[in-house]
């Protein structure tokens, strides 16, 4: 390890703060509109930096994430939405919710208030549903028969494409 890189993450704290809009969503930069993306990256960072889940800015993130959750899994109104490097964005809400599992107080959210799909009525039945499932069936659902996942203005790159797919869902 560097030195001084173990002290370097609570100081993050201060940027994910100016990041963060009103409405919990957070930007690219201060000032930035709130993305899914960076919405779960600064979830993702909170935590790493030891800030709890129950804490108001990682709720305000999770409030954000759970208002967008259609759009995150890449429909709206059951249309798929192709948006540039949507498999990017399944990435980082997999690294946030998977730091957000555990106990909250009543009425906060944590990893287990995602999910709306149901593996029973998906021909996966005994399956956990949640995020993951979730997200897990709208990649597998997008892949080719070759096992590619398709560019289609969909991501940066094929090669980014299947990175970040293959990244969400490692467990």
């Amino acid at each position: 390890l560097q030195r001084g890189a173990d002290n370097s993450l609570p100081d993050v704290v201060p940027f994910l703060e100016a990041t963060q809009s009103v409405d919990g969503g957070a930007g690219y930069r201060p000032g930035n509109g709130p993305s899914t993306q960076m919405t779960g990256v600064a979830i993702w960072s909170y935590r790493l930096a030891d800030v709890t889940v129950e804490d108001p800015r990682v709720q305000r993130a999770l409030v954000w994430l759970r208002d967008n959750w259609r759009e995150i899994r890449g429909d709206i109104n059951g249309v798929p939405f192709g948006a540039n490097s949507i498999y990017y964005r399944y990435w980082s809400v997999v690294k946030a919710l998977s730091a957000s599992h555990g106990r909250v107080p009543e009425g906060a959210l944590n990893a287990e208030s995602f999910g709306e799909l149901n593996p029973d009525d998906t021909g996966y039945p005994g399956t956990p549903a949640g995020y993951y499932y979730d997200i897990a069936h709208r990649i597998l659902d997008q892949q080719n028969e070759d096992g590619v996942w398709p560019r289609d203005n969909n991501g940066w790159t094929s090669e980014s494409n299947h990175i970040f797919a293959i990244l969400s869902l490692e467990r």
